[in-house]
C-alpha cells in the first residue's frame, strides 16, 4: 500500500507502481479481454481532459447511470483525476428520479450507459438540460416480441428525446495516448474534499445523497483489504452496482493493493462467471447467496443415488466440525472422516463451480441466513459478513480470515467506535 490520500493520488501511484498488472479483466466477443493499471489511468486521464472541456471545474458534479462496465471505471478515474465529485445513479432509477438527483446535485454533466437510459430519462417528458455522455451508442433491449431481442439505437430515438448536448464517449477518450497521461497535473482535491455523492432511499423511500470524502473511501479500501488480507495476486468479480456503497468500497480495496476488478454478467450469470474469470474473492448481498445454494443443491440432484449420499453425508459432517471449531470443541473422529471422503471426492465438483481460485464470499447489504453462509462455508469457502450504513461511509464490521463467525457482522474496522443499545441495535 502506498501513501496516498486521495482517490486519484491512489490510481496514479498503481499507474506507476504496477502499470502492467491486470486492472481491469472483461468479456468480449471472442475472449477475455485485460486492461493494465497503466492503461486504465490513460484513460481515466483522457475522460479527465474531456471534462474540462465540458466546464466541469474541480468540485463539480457528474453523474453516471450504469450498470457495471470496465467504462464506468473510465468515467469513475477520470472524476477524480479532473478532481471533480461523481454522483452514481442506480440504473433501476425512474426518469422521474434521476431528473430529480440532476436538479438535486447540479449536476455538470450526465454520463449514460447507452440510448436505453437516454429514453427512460426523455420519455418521462424531461428533456435533459446538461451535456450528455453515452458510453454506448447502441444497446441490446430485452423485449417480448418472437424475435427475442432487438437493438435499440441512438438513431431509433425521436429528436425530442436528445439532450441539449450529446456526446459518445468513445469520440472523447478514443485510443489510449500516454501523452495525455505524462500531461497529467497532480491531483489537487484534499483528503477532506467530497469524492463521490451516493444516493439511497433509506427507510422513507425517498432518495436522498450521502456526501462521502476522498479520506473517507481510502480509509475504506485499506482497512477492508487489511482485513481480509487481500494482496495484489487477488481478483474480485464485481457484481454489485457502483451506485452502491457496498460495491464501490469493493472496488477501493482492490485499488488498495492493486489487485484485479473482473466485470461479468451480474447475479444472472454468476456461476457461469466465477468459471470463466476464476476470481479469488466476490462481494454479494444475501439473495445472491440464497440463490447460488439453490443452484448448487439443484446441481446435486443430478448426480446418482450414491454420489449424492456422499454429498449429504459429506456436508452434514462439515458443518458439524464447523460449528464444533467455532464453539472451541475438539471434533469427532468421525464427522472427520465423512469429511474427508466427501471433500476427495464432490466437494471439489461443486468447487470447481466457483472457478477453482476461490478463497472466500463477502455478504453485506442486509443480513445474511445462518444456513445460507453455513452451507456454503461447509463446502470449504467461506462467506464473511459484513455490516455497514451510506452514511458511515461503507463498512463498520466485517468477518475476517481467523476471525470467521456466521450468524455474526464480525469485529469493528479499526479507528471505528461502536455501542451496542439494550435492545441489540449497533450505534
Amino acid at each position: 500500500m502506498n501513501d496516498a490520500t486521495t482517490v486519484g493520488e491512489l490510481l496514479l501511484a498503481l499507474a506507476r507502481r504496477r502499470p502492467d498488472a491486470a486492472a481491469v479483466i472483461h468479456r468480449t466477443p471472442q475472449h477475455l479481454s485485460t486492461r493494465t493499471w497503466r492503461s486504465a489511468a490513460v484513460r481515466g486521464a483522457a475522460m479527465a481532459k474531456a471534462l474540462r472541456e465540458f466546464g466541469v471545474r474541480p468540485g463539480g458534479r457528474v453523474g453516471v447511470v450504469a450498470t457495471p462496465h470496465p467504462e464506468y471505471l473510465t468515467v469513475l478515474f477520470g472524476i477524480w483525476l479532473a478532481d471533480a465529485v461523481a454522483v452514481p445513479i442506480h440504473h433501476t432509477c425512474t426518469g422521474v428520479e434521476v431528473e430529480g438527483i440532476i436538479s438535486g446535485t447540479a449536476l455538470k454533466v450526465l454520463i449514460l450507459s447507452g440510448p436505453k437510459q437516454l429514453r427512460k430519462i426523455a420519455s418521462d417528458g424531461h428533456r435533459i438540460g446538461i451535456p450528455v455522455v453515452l458510453m454506448n451508442d447502441a444497446e441490446i433491449l430485452e423485449t417480448m416480441d418472437e424475435r427475442g431481442r432487438s437493438f435499440l439505437r441512438l438513431q431509433d430515438l425521436p429528436e425530442e428525446h436528445l439532450p441539449v448536448e450529446l456526446e459518445l464517449m468513445n469520440a472523447l477518450v478514443g485510443d489510449e495516448d500516454d501523452a495525455s497521461f505524462d500531461r497529467l497535473p497532480a491531483p489537487a482535491a484534499r483528503p477532506e474534499d467530497p469524492a463521490v455523492i451516493i444516493h439511497t432511499p433509506g427507510t422513507s423511500g425517498e432518495y436522498k445523497g450521502v456526501v462521502l470524502s476522498h479520506r473517507a473511501l481510502v480509509y475504506q479500501g485499506r482497512e477492508i483489504a487489511r482485513m481480509l488480507g487481500l494482496s495484489e495476486s487477488d481478483v474480485q468479480l464485481l457484481v454489485l452496482p457502483l451506485s452502491h456503497v457496498l460495491g464501490l468500497v469493493s472496488l477501493l480495496a482492490c485499488m488498495a493493493v492493486g489487485a484485479g476488478v473482473a466485470f461479468g454478467g451480474g447475479f444472472r450469470s454468476l456461476v457461469e462467471d466465477l468459471g470463466l474469470f476464476r476470481p479469488t474473492f466476490v462481494v454479494g448481498v444475501p439473495r445472491m447467496y440464497e440463490k447460488l445454494v439453490l443452484k448448487i443443491r439443484a446441481g446435486t440432484e443430478e448426480l446418482s443415488v450414491a454420489w449424492r449420499a456422499i454429498f449429504r453425508l459429506g456436508l452434514d459432517a462439515s458443518r458439524e466440525r464447523l460449528e464444533r471449531r467455532l464453539q472451541e470443541e475438539p471434533v469427532d473422529w468421525l464427522a472427520d472422516l465423512k469429511h474427508g471422503l466427501a471433500d476427495r471426492l464432490v466437494f471439489p465438483r461443486v468447487r470447481g463451480l466457483f472457478g477453482g481460485r476461490l478463497r472466500f464470499f463477502v455478504s453485506g447489504g442486509a443480513p445474511l441466513s445462518r444456513e445460507v453462509a453455513m452451507f456454503i462455508s461447509s463446502l470449504g469457502v467461506p462467506v464473511y459478513e459484513g455490516y455497514g450504513l451510506t452514511e458511515c461511509g461503507g463498512a463498520s464490521h466485517l468477518n475476517a480470515p481467523g476471525r470467521f463467525r456466521p450468524g455474526s457482522v464480525g469485529r469493528a474496522l479499526d479507528g471505528v467506535e461502536t455501542r451496542i443499545e439494550s435492545d441489540g441495535e449497533i450505534l
